[in-house]
């Protein structure tokens, strides 16, 4: 072949390739989660920027406009229509029956959506969503959380190293195939392992002591409460309210903490306020040990969760004096955890409030708006 024609090759399939069309970037259809009630779904997407204001928080009331004649309701899903090119095809979603298009710089807060939710009154209608109003069901960029628990029932079991328990189904609820839920026995190894990893955390925690500056960021889920406890049988031996009972108990070694890190700094801030010379002691971890030492009677009082010495029915306990009332519970991200992520987990958290009420309430256990 001689260079003439290697040349005319060359150009040949140079040209070739400037005019050939432009590969369409196609985007699938994607679902979304409604985060809060009363969110419309427009017709046609408002130009007024007083309508924007008001998204925003900044206009007391909504200016007239054309909308739907149904609102949304928090947890409600929509599936956000196809695109191609950065343009949706579908009719509803174009300005006019003539196939205008809106102006696409301006529609990053936008999006074009059908209900899906079986549920719905107003399932299959079809509008624009502002994007302030719902949250992706799947994580950016298919991000995987790594989530550790510990054996805390009813919240957590991790009985035969096996993920169970109300907290367990809150986080399938609400994250899906994006978190994966570890057991895990030793919490001081957890806590270090948040300080350097990325996409963890750990549930559920109080914001006390050490979870302070473990957790980056956390997510309230639950309320639930701290108390004193003895057995029935020593009931007469600490009266309710008997603040010299308690204290001599405290003092004699008579009483303990059982449970994770956040229950004894609990402990630790009500037995100063009782013998401010109080010095810290070894607290129970597991419930074979709390349940051993109460009924040999190597202590007789136990300062722990209340929903968690109720768990265990075959202690017989009672409540001696209540500590603390509605103490948020939370889902604690590491500090390395980007902040889309962590906003992403709120949202889909808020979204799915309905779900997480009624899963807590057949637990028997406390909501946030309780």
């Amino acid at each position: 072949m001689t260079k003439k024609m290697q040349y005319i090759i060359l150009w040949f399939g140079f040209f070739c390739a400037i005019s050939a069309p432009a590969a369409t970037k196609f985007k699938p259809a994607q679902d979304y989660l409604v985060v809060f009630s009363g969110v419309h779904l427009y017709e046609k997407i408002p130009s007024d920027e007083k309508i924007l204001h008001y998204l925003l928080g900044k206009e007391k009331e909504l200016p007239k406009i054309e909308k739907s004649d149904h609102t949304l309701k928090q947890g409600d899903q929509v599936q956000e229509f196809s695109k191609e090119d950065g343009k949706y095809t579908e009719i509803a979603c174009q300005k006019s029956s003539n196939g205008a298009q809106y102006d696409w710089s301006l529609m990053r807060d936008w999006l074009c959506v059908k209900v899906i939710s079986p549920d719905a009154s107003n399932v299959g209608e079809t509008g624009w969503l502002h994007r302030s109003g719902a949250i992706s069901k799947d994580a950016p960029d298919g991000v995987k959380l790594t989530l550790y628990i510990q054996h805390l029932p009813p919240f957590t079991k991790c009985e035969s190293g096996k993920p169970e328990g109300v907290g367990v189904e809150i986080v399938k609820q609400t994250c899906g195939a994006a978190c994966e839920v570890v057991c895990k026995d030793n919490w001081k190894e957890v806590i270090d392992t948040l300080s350097r990893r990325k996409n963890s955390g750990l549930f559920f925690i109080s914001l006390i002591g050490d979870n302070r500056t473990a957790a980056y960021s956390a997510i309230p889920v639950l309320k639930t409460s701290y108390a004193l406890f003895t057995l029935e049988k020593n009931k007469e031996k600490y009266p309710n309210e008997s603040k010299s009972a308690l204290k001599d108990a405290l003092k004699n070694g008579r009483m303990e903490a059982y449970g994770p890190s956040g229950t004894y700094s609990h402990f630790e801030l009500f037995a100063r306020g009782l013998d401010p010379l109080w010095e810290r002691t070894p607290f129970y971890h597991t419930t074979a040990d709390i349940i051993n030492a109460l009924e040999t009677g190597e202590i007789d009082v136990v300062y722990s969760n209340s929903n968690v010495m109720r768990y265990y029915k075959e202690l017989k306990t009672q409540i001696i004096q209540t500590d603390q009332k509605g103490v948020p519970y939370y889902i604690g991200i590491s500090k390395e955890t980007h902040e889309e992520i962590i906003g992403w987990l709120k949202g889909v958290i808020k979204a799915n409030k309905a779900a997480i009420d009624q899963l807590l309430q057949r637990a028997d256990l406390t909501t946030l708006s309780q």
